[in-house]
């Protein structure tokens, strides 16, 4: 990159060293260094303060991205809250009048609950004093702009399309080894491209990035993080190596074929067998299947990140498909969040805990555990007890939750369960009703599991039970994976584990107190833990996500695109976008097809929207999708495929 600053990223030993350098060709220049020649390696450079802009785009970036920013759920402000000229463009700024300016009003409204940011924001407002004053000192001097904030116009970018796809995943394959081309599977950006609106666009690709490398770490129980590769000069296709997760279809070690798993019910896959009517498309597209052994080696990274992340998938993936023995189990009926019904294999933290090498019980008789009590959770609708062991990867993190009114929920009084752990303590004993499971993975970064009382997996918290008052994915109910990476974005939550059992348990017998010193250890030990297991998971996170994240960049990606992809309703430029066309093409494809008429596509053309759900819905007949049959009746975008 002659002439320009070059982000490098440097990876020893699965840690990846994110610098900024000034690179001119194969001369590196360091500033206060000097120069360098140096191929392939780049040294560190101190970065630069923000400048003034810069810090009020990360302060509005922080605390307004989330609810007015390109993916947000509020139509007000649209998605332009956190660029600076589009603001001034739009009058919510009056440079040099901060004491007039819609954007100060709004911050610093007297009245709490229509001043923003709202308490229940990820991070919760109201900004701090300082966050205001550079915001007014921005202001005052200006409102200066930064370079990278255009005025976001309604201009077409690039429409990628299918045979995008299909030509660059083939000249990938091409370029690889026949042993290796099996192995190889891709996940694709292209529909967050197609969007017209370049702020929209720009801003949901990058996290987009981001998450997906989070999202297939946090399914990895493999020690070397997998850094996904874009192949594609747009980078809008990511590959990554099935053995690198030890994905990969082994029948004579009787593995399981996880990506067949992946795609059985993708609701977006079309192959190219007889649409569109292209032969040389058409040939790539078959020596793509017979490389890979798939007609589907490809799904959307905002369909996977918020899928695969969620039951059934995240239970198979996780799980079933790897701890021994799963797949004998019988199946069972399970609820998940939508309240529909699916089969799972039977599973049970004992499960878990078997393979990671913890025995629960014998570890709080020996006195090896740290436990902290508190009587208000934040999570469960009563009190919570959080346990912390030690694991095969690190922590294994375990939580007894009690509903409201349960007669055991005064953990002071009954801070020694489950029954049965002691003798002649039955009377201080707690039945709890639940728990969530909190542990490492071999990589650094963090699994989940829901239990109910008899520690049997559930794939949502019951709302009796826990909820999310945060709305982190916009829904009280916590859905067991999802909900959990999007809303423990530092590793272990910190709200609310400042024990209280130590404290208050002097009416207990003298047994009994004995016994609570020795489990429910001192507050200071207690946080310790919480820094060390914190650290562990923070650096995980930086070497996977890193790369595809601006400097300083914050927020949790894999809940910016979880919220983006399913709670906001399509309409026809989003259609168009997801099937790669122009929305011209489609508007009037359903003027003249009675068949996408009939298929309610005409509120599309109304300027209406559909649901997510209807666009993914499948039908009896033949399964497939709305977006599948919609491709087949355009007929130039590809044929639906299982």
């Amino acid at each position: 990159m002659p002439g320009k600053i070059a982000r490098m990223s440097d990876v020893y030993s699965n840690t990846v060293l994110r610098t900024e350098s000034f690179v001119f060709g194969d001369l590196v220049m360091l500033p206060r260094w000097g120069c360098l020649l140096l191929l392939g390696y780049t040294l560190p450079v101190a970065l630069a303060e923000p400048s003034l802009p810069q810090q009020v785009r990360e302060i509005l970036v922080k605390n307004c991205n989330e609810c007015h920013g390109p993916a947000g759920k509020e139509k007000d402000w649209g998605a332009y809250a956190t660029n600076l000229n589009e603001l001034v463009q739009r009058k919510k700024v009056l440079p040099g009048k901060s004491d007039k300016s819609e954007l100060v009003e709004k911050i610093t409204d007297p009245d709490k609950t229509t001043r923003m940011p709202p308490p229940d924001a990820q991070n919760p407002g109201p900004l701090s004093a300082a966050e205001i004053a550079t915001i007014k000192q921005w202001i005052d001097a200006g409102a200066e702009n930064l370079p990278t904030d255009k005025i976001a116009p309604a201009v077409q970018r690039s429409v990628r399309g299918f045979d995008y796809a299909i030509r660059n995943v083939h000249k990938h394959l091409r370029g690889l080894s026949a042993e290796d081309r099996a192995f190889q599977r891709y996940f694709l950006l292209l529909n967050l491209n197609n969007q017209s609106h370049e702020s929209v666009s720009a801003q949901q690709v990058r996290p987009s990035r981001a998450a997906l490398s989070k999202a297939l770490n946090s399914l990895s129980w493999q020690p070397v993080l997998l850094i996904p590769v874009a192949i594609d000069p747009d980078q809008l296709i990511y590959n990554i190596d099935l053995r690198d997760l030890r994905w990969e279809l082994n029948p004579q070690q009787q593995r399981v074929d996880f990506w067949r798993a992946i795609v059985e019910r993708y609701p977006y896959g079309l192959t190219h067998e007889s649409y569109p009517d292209l032969q040389e498309t058409r040939a790539l597209w078959n020596e793509i299947d017979s490389w890979t052994g798939t007609s589907m080696p490809w799904v959307r990274a905002d369909w996977f990140i918020t899928n695969a992340l969620q039951p059934p998938l995240y239970h198979k993936l996780l799980f079933d498909f790897v701890l021994p023995d799963i797949q004998a189990r019988k199946l069972v009926s399970v609820q998940v969040s939508d309240r529909s019904k699916i089969q799972e294999r039977q599973f049970n933290v004992l499960d878990l805990e078997k393979f990671l090498q913890v025995d629960v019980a014998r570890n709080i008789r020996m006195f090896r555990v740290m436990r902290s009590g508190d009587s208000e959770s934040g999570v469960s609708t009563g009190p919570r007890i959080l346990e912390r062991h030690t694991a095969a990867y690190g922590a294994y993190w375990k939580s007894y939750d009690f509903k409201k009114g349960n007669e055991f929920s005064q953990v002071q009084q009954h801070p020694l369960g489950p029954p049965g752990m002691f003798r002649d303590v039955a009377a201080q004993e707690f039945d709890h009703d639940g728990g969530e499971i909190v542990f490492h993975l071999p990589n650094g970064l963090q699994g989940y599991l829901l239990v109910n009382k008899q520690g049997e997996r559930i794939a949502f918290g019951p709302e009796e039970l826990v909820g999310d008052n945060a709305k982190t994915l916009g829904s009280f109910t916590i859905v067991n994976g999802l909900s959990c990476i999007s809303c423990h974005e530092r590793g272990m939550k910190r709200d609310h584990t400042v024990d209280q059992v130590r404290t208050g348990i002097k009416g207990l017998p003298p047994e009994a107190r004995d016994l609570v010193r020795k489990i429910y250890v001192e507050p200071k030990d207690f946080e310790r833990k919480l820094d060390e297991d914190e650290k562990r998971f923070l650096t995980a996170l930086e070497n996977c996500t890193g790369s595809f994240r601006e400097p300083r960049e914050t927020g949790e990606p894999v809940k910016s695109v979880a919220i983006a992809y399913s709670t906001r309703p399509l309409d026809l430029e989003q259609a168009a976008a997801e099937l790669g066309i122009d929305p011209k093409q489609i508007a009037l494809a359903i003027e003249n097809n009675p068949r996408l008429q009939r298929l309610g596509l005409t509120t599309l053309a109304n300027r209406g929207t559909i649901k997510r759900s209807d666009w993914e819905a499948g039908t009896a007949e033949g399964g497939h999708s709305l977006f599948q049959r919609t491709a087949l009746e355009l007929r130039s975008v590809g044929t639906p495929g299982n």
